[in-house]
């Protein structure tokens, strides 16, 4: 059998639960950190007549609060993104500038053939390139959501932006000089 806690702050837990399960339901992350800052703040609201140094946001205190309203912390299974606005256009300006700056001029076409061009590119100018991408993340996938939730799903702003990474990148020119 276990042993029951007292709860010292009861409309606090009450009203930061609530917010937790609003926060939750609309997708977006919880970490520890929302916790904290979350608690602190709605212990002077809760309680205006008690001094705030009598509320401490203690590792125990947390434990018990994730226990009492059943929280786990889970990865994240499913995130729901949404495409930056205007990609579209980004894409078909690009492939219409490399099209239009590839291709060489008719009127120079004898020259650039003499010179070794690519297009309109000399090989000095043309590289291939290797990129290989080295992710590294600290509690990115991660958030609190109800114990025993099978799908931990997020919504997220913007489309790969919450990816952090370094990349390595190997470049070789064309002319084999560069």
């Amino acid at each position: 059998m276990g042993v029951s806690q007292r709860v010292l702050w009861p409309q606090l837990e009450d009203v930061l639960y609530s917010q937790f399960i609003e926060r939750r339901e609309a997708g977006r992350t919880v970490r520890q950190e929302w916790f904290r800052i979350q608690s602190q703040f709605l212990f002077r609201e809760t309680y205006p007549f008690a001094s705030p140094e009598l509320f401490r946001f203690s590792n125990g205190w947390f434990r018990g609060f994730l226990d009492r309203h059943r929280i786990s912390l889970g990865a994240i299974t499913k995130k729901a993104q949404k495409i930056t606005s205007g990609y579209k256009i980004l894409v078909v300006n690009w492939l219409r500038f490399n099209r239009r700056n590839s291709q060489p001029k008719s009127d120079r076409f004898w020259e650039i053939g003499v010179e070794h061009l690519v297009g309109r590119y000399s090989l000095s100018n043309i590289c291939i390139l290797d990129e290989t991408l080295i992710p590294f993340e600290y509690l990115e996938g991660k958030t609190y959501d109800k114990t025993g939730a099978k799908t931990v799903w997020v919504k997220e702003s913007q489309s790969g932006w919450d990816k952090r990474q370094a990349s390595l990148v190997l470049c070789v020119f064309a002319d084999g000089i560069s």
